[in-house]
């Protein structure tokens, strides 16, 4: 099995500093449980083993897969159906996903699906620009530390004025 990529260990880093919950739902996890590979399997579900899962929904069928998300001749698309379904009805906000063929299949469903459903880089850039600060730096000002102004500086005439005992105040902090 593949070391994770930068993007994914972006994603979960980002997720976890901003406590943001990813989820794997049930039928993925049941999908990489079905690999024959048995190494291969292993490895893959130690890696999704850090993350909450998302249950089923119980009582929905194959055939309501169906009529909502189109055919689905393999058991891959009847995953796919279902991770669609969580993201329709509310259970998440966004899913995220490599695989084009469901990226495909959430946008024949609905624009707003497909919308919903991000790469990898994608849910990283959404992340970033919810959550990071933007930097604007403010142009000939500079950061220094309190204790490199002189106390004799101007910028602490107006302060001297309006607090008396601000010197004092100033070298006991």
């Amino acid at each position: 099995n593949k070391t994770v990529e930068p993007a994914f260990s972006a994603l979960t880093s980002l997720a976890a500093k901003h406590k943001v919950d990813i989820f794997v739902h049930e039928a993925a996890r049941d999908d990489v449980g079905r690999d024959k590979d048995t190494a291969r399997r292993e490895i893959s579900l130690s890696k999704l083993g850090k993350f909450q899962t998302l249950s089923k929904v119980r009582g929905l069928t194959t055939a309501d897969l169906s009529n909502a998300f189109g055919p689905l001749p393999k058991h891959n698309d009847i995953v796919d159906a279902t991770l669609l379904h969580a993201l329709h009805i509310g259970a998440v906000d966004f899913l995220v996903s490599q695989d084009r063929g469901l990226h495909e299949r959430a946008r024949r469903h609905s624009p707003e699906l497909g919308r919903r459903v991000l790469y990898v880089a994608d849910a990283v850039q959404l992340l970033r620009t919810t959550y990071e600060p933007i930097e604007a730096p403010v142009r000939f000002i500079d950061e220094v530390a309190a204790h490199a102004i002189p106390l004799t500086d101007t910028i602490f005439d107006s302060l001297r004025e309006d607090y008396p005992g601000f010197d004092k105040w100033w070298t006991e902090k």
